[in-house]
């Protein structure tokens, strides 16, 4: 027996159009289902994720036509994009393909995660839609990279098949198509296709820099260290290139330290020489502390901080006494930055401090001491920090939630939930609390935010953000 139809349910409230999505979703009969197509034109956002979830759990009893999906990509909304590459997996067609290999340049982890996940599940069947992306001399290198990443997990352990796909197509290209596939490819770890482009294809000259780069992966903290060479490849060219012919020795030594106090001294550049003042913590050892101890009184507060986070990072007992004098310093990060200084080396009293710069009347301050303790990150820190969770300033309290999380005690968690329950907080800070729990994976905080989206307990997009958040860990678990 066929369900009835009644057009003026696409007018009616939601829970009208829930009782009749819910009936579709377990109806048998295609004549009922084919009106489920009718809903992909609502406006309500509730509407159009319960439709696209009820198509991705049929997709076995009924294949979706592709065509009338597609417009809902457009969608603003990250959640329905996200479902909707999801369903699009299930056909590879032309339609199906140039969104997926659209997402793949998508900067929005879930989004590309999908596409990536996407042209797995078609196998070596994406392959030449992959290579189109690689060879595409207007493909941003983000996307270029997703389609390697792809490639290299679609024939992991057939690296033979890959090389003689790509080889012949590969070859007529520029030198710099080429040298953006063999770099993805090496980026994403998988060495036997890079050493086969890098020796196989007529690739001149290697870029240098990026080679020796490479060299750098086994020092202290690389992720860190990355990011800060990045920074001064932007700024100075040449003293990234002087920087990196130090570095990649990878000798700690009194030479080393010489020569990176020339640096140093070489630039009136404040950015600069607060990069390489961070590079000589990561790098340095106890020869670099009088160095850096000169910072310590620079007048720029940016340098005065690195230099105590360096000699901090370099971890010697007598620096203690270097960092002391900073703890009454006027500028809120130097302040900070000793305190946590003093901390992780042995000294006492750091909370204490803290907790009076968490009650100061300057904002700065409080921020910084909420970070710091954050960084501390011991059981200790959570009555210090859970009053600032109710703080007049935003930034304030996303400094307290970041810190609290990073302390994975229970009291913490469940006070950051009721922020989260409470509707006279900000939304802007709700809504990064959910984003918080969700990386920390937590297991009370996850389960309330299933509790959220069950139970509809919280409205609006505070249940949007539970949910991508939610999806985020299942995909990545």
């Amino acid at each position: 027996m066929s369900l009835k139809f009644n057009e003026k349910i696409l007018d009616e409230n939601l829970l009208h159009k829930k009782i009749y999505l819910n009936v579709l979703d377990k109806t048998t009969s295609i004549e009922d289902f084919i009106n489920i197509y009718r809903f992909l034109e609502d406006e309500n956002i509730y509407v159009l994720i319960s439709t696209l979830n009820i198509f991705k759990n049929r997709l076995q009893d009924f294949p979706p036509i592709i065509e009338n999906l597609i417009p809902l990509y457009k969608h603003e909304n990250l959640h329905i994009k996200s479902l909707v590459l999801s369903i699009l997996s299930s056909e590879l067609n032309e339609d199906s393909v140039y969104i997926l290999v659209s997402a793949l340049g998508e900067k929005e982890e879930i989004l590309y995660s999908e596409a990536i996940n996407a042209f797995l599940n078609f196998g070596i069947l994406s392959t030449p839609y992959l290579i189109s992306v690689l060879i595409d001399g207007n493909a941003p290198w983000h996307k270029k990279d997703k389609a390697a990443l792809s490639l290299s997990l679609i024939y992991e352990n057939k690296q033979e098949e890959l090389l003689y796909e790509l080889t012949p197509k590969l070859t007529p290209m520029s030198e710099n198509i080429q040298f953006t596939v063999v770099r993805s490819f090496r980026d994403i770890g998988n060495n036997k296709v890079y050493e086969y482009y890098k020796k196989n294809l007529n690739i001149s000259s290697f870029q240098d820099r990026n080679e020796i780069k490479r060299l750098l992966k086994n020092i202290t903290q690389k992720e860190k260290l990355k990011v800060l060479m990045k920074l001064l490849e932007k700024k100075d060219i040449g003293i990234f290139d002087n920087l990196i012919d130090i570095l990649a020795t990878g000798e700690e030594n009194f030479d080393t330290v010489i020569k990176l106090e020339k640096i140093l001294k070489s630039t009136d550049d404040n950015e600069i020489r607060s990069v390489i003042i961070l590079i000589m913590g990561l790098f340095g050892n106890e020869l670099s502390v009088p160095v850096l101890a000169e910072f310590l009184r620079d007048p720029d507060t940016r340098i005065r901080a690195n230099a105590v986070d360096a000699i901090t990072e370099i971890g010697v007992d007598y620096t203690i006494e270097l960092i002391k004098p900073l703890l009454n310093d006027f500028d809120n990060r130097v302040r900070a930055n000793a305190a946590k200084g003093l901390w992780k080396l042995g000294g006492l009293g750091s909370l204490n401090i803290l907790r009076d710069m968490i009650n100061d009347e300057d904002r700065w301050m409080r921020s910084s001491a909420a970070y710091a303790l954050g960084e501390i990150g011991v059981m200790q820190v959570v009555e210090i920090l859970l009053p600032a969770l109710h703080d007049s300033d935003r930034d304030v309290q996303l400094h307290t939630i970041r810190a609290l999380i990073k302390t994975n005690d229970n009291t913490a968690i469940e006070a950051i939930i009721n922020v989260i329950r409470d509707k006279s907080e900000d939304q802007f800070v709700r809504k990064n609390a959910i984003i918080c729990i969700g990386k920390s994976e937590n297991k009370e905080g996850l389960e309330f935010l299933r509790t959220i989206i069950s139970e509809r307990e919280l409205k609006g997009s505070l249940v949007e953000t539970a949910s991508i958040v939610l999806e985020e860990l299942s995909f990545k678990n």
